[in-house]
């Protein structure tokens, strides 16, 4: 049951906190952080002061991505991820999809939707599914399949529950479903479904509620351009107070639009604001959509060259200039500076290009018409004005500018050209192109730098979150520079009260700073509040990079190198059913062979059994067999497992690094078990393995060769996982050149007499007793049980039957309580005839237990279930006498009473 804190903004809408108890999350931080109306600066101040947790990490992640801070969405993404359990798949999947569409990129949230899809039948939420299908239709709509996005999105309505409770929900979903049909070009019925999302009252939603309204009023009538206007006035002043750049920045590019419909707009205002809020916080879609504004005001923004005088061309460099100072990222700045420099410098058409020399230009950027110069001759203008070194090059014939954009050997240029002769660049239009386009590639430069870093640390944060040990980065000067959340737990500290703090500066803490006084090398046992610690230090340029280990637990770590030993054989499977005898018949065959082997069938079938037998009847007997089971590995550890590491690969690591299981198995035999729970990323690096026979250690390039013979077992059905995406094809191929299927024991009823037989004779033997017998009653409950668990939940039931026997007692002769269910059943599958009162067939049981017993009472209660006074006391009410009870023997008729009892 998930409980919530519940906390009021704005206009009482309430907010879920992050301080939830309980192991389940919903899709509720995700609609109401657009339906409040608290500054979202105030929200994640005060998530950031809840105790860390799964769920406040999903808010924080999306609080920061409707502000426009990528970079703490994705790092509070990041960690939310690093804290991952299998009841927070389904949204720890939609959360990523969720934020990608909120931000402006839906397209790219395909793959995490797809991912979500396939959880979704492991959560219970019905509104989950509700909001992954409105995210599917966003994200179908951007590849212009507006009949699919428009199906979605009522599906998506459909699946909302009634009740007060999910008002938002609902009001998110007629805000898509009408913002699709509208882009479907369906009027009436975006209008339609606007009336069910004008009840939003509150946040982010009703601030779209009010930019969609003026949307279909602008579209309706030229009249209701004044309220239209007043509309999205109210949207950006309440957005404005939320801080959502995105929307923020959307609602003054709509505003523009709409101003430049009129003589007398104010459209350049607009247009300056959306592109200040969209240049940082913009999707790609709606930097498309800000520069086809740009285009189509461009004529009304821009004087005629003939026009401008010398004052005005040095304010549309200021405007150019300090436009293009606003953009940060590197891709957005590369299309900005032809549009920008025709503003420094009005032209016809400008392109940035990167030119090599014996190859064909590269076209970064245009803006405008096309240039007059194509191809080669293009080529050979800009690789002669390069080298320049910053004075631009002109062509009177064409009044063609080149100017190199940065150093002349990274082959940029920026190209304006007028293809009217009574228009020609002149002097003071180089000089303002040369210093818009050296001012382009100082910011170029920074750009790169700025996501250089960026980068680097997105890399970092998810090594560290990625790491399951407590791991530490401190600075040269012993300052906490970042930590995961099991190094916070293991120190007894909150993360941002460690970052820029040395550790004598923390409680408790002391033992630590001590311990790196000297730069240790080696692992050092360090006395912490919450039990002693291993450390172990790994030093870079300009710090130290620590794990922590728990003493106690770190000397029973890391035994899993050693090989298995292959104990069983075929004379240790037991089956007369035909189509055992021919999968058994078929290992024997492909003993003999070198080619993979793939084993499927369900789980207690015995698999690994097979593969063992296989192994110790072919030519690798004396070979190693390393079995890994593939479920057993933790996500992040399955690589190293299989093809080992080098010494110092990465933290943790052992000092003279460990083989793979690759290496270990040698010219045996490696055996991946549950194969189809394999991640998918390493199913791509398995079959390289598998197709080059070659493996490289984690941290080495030698090329070790692979000369163990494969063999992969799964319960999955690797066929269907492959049309569900979840198994590669290729891999699935390459593992099934031989396939042999053990049929589940329900299939096989002939064989579960023998099997139990042999399992009885096993336990004897390692009980050291004497041989124990199962009584026809209890070998008829054995055969007509389908058991589910197959062979592993026989062997199970039998030993511990067998467990239970008296001293002196050689014969199973009770039905197992485990089995105690399958007697209606019995009666059910029973051929029709006369049916019998329950008085006379309990008579009959009795009799024929009695019989089968030779008259011994209390053999026969016991098989009966009852207690020796209770058959008494039946045998007394249905004149039963013992004495004709001890003359005959019918097993049959007395097994089949039995079991119906």
């Amino acid at each position: 049951m998930l409980l919530k804190k519940r906390v009021t903004v704005g206009r009482g809408v309430p907010l879920a906190t992050s301080s939830w108890i309980g192991n389940q999350l919903t899709y509720i931080p995700l609609i109401e952080a657009v339906a409040a109306d608290e500054p979202l600066a105030h929200r994640i101040l005060r998530e950031r002061g809840q105790p860390d947790s799964v769920a406040s990490r999903v808010v924080q992640a999306v609080l920061a991505g409707l502000s426009g801070n990528a970079r703490d969405s994705g790092e509070a993404l990041l960690r939310a991820r690093s804290e991952f359990a299998p009841e927070h798949e389904f949204l720890l999947e939609l959360l990523p999809a969720f934020i990608l569409v909120e931000t402006g990129a839906p397209a790219r949230a395909a793959a995490p939707l797809g991912r979500a899809r396939r959880s979704l039948a492991r959560s219970a939420d019905p509104c989950g599914k509700a909001l992954l299908l409105l995210l599917q239709a966003q994200s179908v709509l951007t590849r212009r399949r507006p009949v699919a996005a428009r199906a979605l999105a009522a599906d998506g309505q459909r699946s909302i529950p009634p009740g007060e409770e999910h008002v938002h929900l609902r009001t998110y979903a007629a805000l898509v479903h009408a913002t699709v049909a509208l882009e479907a070009g369906d009027l009436p019925g975006a209008e339609r479904e606007f009336q069910v999302a004008a009840r939003a009252r509150s946040g982010i939603i009703a601030a779209r509620v009010d930019v969609l309204r003026a949307r279909l009023r602008f579209r309706r009538s030229p009249d209701g351009r004044a309220a239209a206007a007043a509309d999205l006035d109210r949207a950006i002043n309440r957005l404005t107070v939320i801080g959502a750049a995105r929307d923020l920045g959307l609602a003054c590019l709509e505003r523009a639009l709409q101003a430049g419909s009129e003589p007398a707009g104010s459209a350049a205002h607009w247009l300056a604001r959306a592109k200040s809020h969209l240049a940082s916080s913009g999707g790609p879609r709606d930097l498309r959509a800000l520069r086809s504004a740009c285009d189509a005001l461009e004529q009304r923004l821009s004087p005629p060259a003939e026009l401008a005088t010398d004052g005005t061309a040095v304010g549309r460099l200021a405007v150019a200039t300090r436009e293009l100072s606003a953009i940060e990222e590197h891709e957005d700045l590369l299309a900005a500076i032809p549009r920008l420099a025709l503003v420094a410098c009005p032209g016809t058409g400008a392109h940035l290009v990167r030119v090599r020399r014996d190859a064909p230009p590269e076209v970064l950027a245009t803006s405008g018409a096309e240039i007059s110069l194509r191809g080669g001759a293009l080529a050979q203008r800009v690789l002669q004005a390069l080298p320049t070194r910053g004075s631009p090059a002109v062509s009177d014939a064409t009044s063609m500018a080149i100017l190199p954009v940065g150093h002349a050997e990274d082959g940029v240029a920026l190209i304006v050209d007028r293809v009217s002769a009574m228009h020609r660049i002149g002097e003071q239009d180089l000089e303002r192109l040369a210093i818009f386009a050296s001012f382009a590639a100082v910011l170029l430069v920074r750009a790169s730098s700025r996501a250089a870093v960026r980068e680097a640390t997105a890399r970092a944060s998810a090594t560290l979150a990625a790491i399951r040990d407590p791991a530490v980065v401190t600075d040269e000067r012993g300052t906490v520079r970042a930590l995961n959340s099991a190094a916070a737990a293991a120190m007894g500290v909150k993360r941002e009260e460690a970052v820029g703090r040395r550790f004598d500066e923390l409680p408790g803490l002391s033992p630590l700073a001590v311990a790196l006084d000297g730069f240790p090398r080696t692992v050092e046992m360090v006395p912490l509040p919450r039990g002693d610690v291993m450390m172990r230090p790994h030093a870079y340029e300009g710090g130290m990079v620590l794990t922590l280990r728990n003493a106690a637990s770190a000397q029973t770590i890391d035994k899993r190198a050693a090989p298995s030993f292959a104990r069983f054989t075929f004379e240790h499977l037991i089956g007369q059913d035909p189509a055992f005898v021919e999968v058994a018949e078929l290992a024997r065959r492909a003993a003999a062979s070198d080619l993979p082997i793939l084993i499927t069938g369900e789980s207690g079938t015995g698999k690994e059994l097979l593969a063992q037998a296989i192994h110790n009847v072919s030519e690798r007997e004396a070979a190693p067999f390393v079995g890994v089971n593939v479920t057993a590995i933790p996500r992040e550890l399955v690589e190293s497992e299989l093809f080992g590491y080098e010494a110092g690969t990465f933290t943790g690591a052992r000092t003279g690094g460990m083989p793979g299981k690759f290496e270990l198995a040698g010219r045996g035999t490696l055996l991946l078990d549950e194969i189809g729970d394999m991640p998918i990323e390493m199913q791509a690096k398995l079959l390289r393995v598998l197709q080059e026979k070659i493996v490289h250690r984690i941290g080495s390039a030698a090329a070790v060769p692979v000369r163990a013979r494969v063999i992969a077992t799964t319960h999955r059905d690797l066929a269907q996982a492959v049309g569900e995406g979840g198994f590669r094809l290729d891999l699935y191929h390459r593992l099934r050149v031989l396939h042999l299927h053990i049929p589940p024991l329900r299939e096989r009823k002939r064989d579960i007499r023998p099997i139990a037989e042999h399992q009885l004779k096993l336990y004897a033997e390692s009980a050291r007793r004497g041989p124990i017998r199962l009584s026809p009653v209890t070998a008829a409950a054995l055969e007509a049980y389908d058991w589910p668990g197959n062979v592993r939940e026989l062997c199970n039931v039998i030993e511990s039957e067998a467990s239970q026997l008296l001293p002196g007692e050689d014969v199973i002769s009770r039905v197992p309580r485990a089995l105690l269910h399958i007697g209606t059943e019995a009666v059910e599958r029973a051929p029709a005839g006369p049916v019998l009162p329950l008085e006379e067939v309990e008579r009959r049981a009795c009799v024929d237990a009695l019989r089968y017993f030779g008259g011994n009472v209390a053999r026969a209660a016991r098989a009966l279930g009852l207690a020796k006074t209770t058959l008494y006391s039946k045998m007394k009410k249905y004149g039963i006498e013992a004495a004709e009870t001890a003359a005959g023997d019918n097993s049959e008729v007395a097994k089949a009473s039995i079991t119906k009892i």
